[in-house]
């Protein structure tokens, strides 16, 4: 016996794994020197995706630090959500 109820087709979630291309490596630059460095790393985890970013910039002249800006964070990601956010920022004139 048919339904007469149409068919409905049940959307599954597709899951994107990270790999060496989910992570990057940038160079800063400042009028054409190089002061820092950027980084994504991602890595595959129970709860879904965990990301780290990290940037460096330490501005230096002669020796001296003349300016320096440091980040460091750890997010978890879960079906495309922000599920968990841990980072620390650091400015130093």
């Amino acid at each position: 016996m048919a339904s007469a109820l149409p068919q409905v087709a049940l959307a599954t979630p597709s899951l994107t794994l990270p790999s060496d291309l989910s992570n990057r490596r940038f160079s800063v630059l400042y009028g054409g020197e190089r002061i820092g460095r950027h980084t994504v790393r991602s890595t595959p985890v129970l709860e879904g995706v965990r990301v780290y970013t990290e940037v460096e910039l330490p501005v230096k002249r002669f020796f001296i630090t003349m300016f320096s800006y440091r980040h460091h964070s750890e997010e978890v990601w879960h079906d495309g959500r922000l599920m968990a956010l841990n980072s620390e920022t650091t400015e130093d004139v």
